[in-house]
């Protein structure tokens, strides 16, 4: 193995092994951790995307359940509204990706308007709805932020040398909130 290694060419092809073997796994490591920033961002942060929709999905129940209790003389008229905002609710509970979850939360924002502006507006129902809207700005807000790192994160993953070696490092590409 000595004399293997005085030979330069056989030294000078352990080195460049080593150099790839090195880059690989710096860029895997890198591609996940930067993913991972990402996601935890969009899924487990207090002020996240998901917490905020997990908000309006709680809030689209109080209302639900306000204009089942206190509406007594609209519930005829309401219990279309009302169905339609449990079921925008269920489907954005369903929604499994960001782009599925921001269409969700897009059909629940129109439903739970129409129903909100159906019932009357005591103290209760406004405290709902401004929470909702609320909820709903933190999402812009983070919306942009998680939106620019997505498109920076694919960027990455498509440019040099990552495409290069794509199927080492075997990190795939982010859906934005769109």
């Amino acid at each position: 193995m000595k004399g293997l290694l005085k030979n330069r060419k056989f030294a000078f092809a352990v080195m460049i092994a080593a150099a790839v073997i090195a880059l690989l796994v710096g860029m895997n490591r890198s591609a996940h951790a930067a993913r991972a920033q990402i996601t935890d961002e969009y899924y487990y942060s207090n002020t996240g995307i998901q917490s905020q929709l997990n908000e309006r999905m709680n809030l689209s129940t109080e209302l639900t359940t306000l204009a089942q209790t206190t509406e007594t003389g609209k519930t005829g008229k309401l219990d279309s509204l009302i169905q339609k905002v449990e079921e925008d609710t269920k489907a954005l509970r369903k929604a499994d990706s960001p782009a599925k979850q921001f269409e969700a939360n897009s059909q629940l924002t129109a439903s739970f308007a129409v129903l909100a502006n159906e019932m009357q507006q005591t103290a209760s129902v406004k405290e709902v709805v401004e929470e909702f809207e609320k909820a709903q700005s933190l999402i812009q807000e983070k919306e942009n932020w998680y939106n620019q790192r997505v498109a920076e994160y694919n960027s990455n993953l498509s440019s040099l040398p990552a495409t290069l070696f794509s199927w080492a490092i075997q990190a795939q590409p982010l859906e934005e909130f769109r």
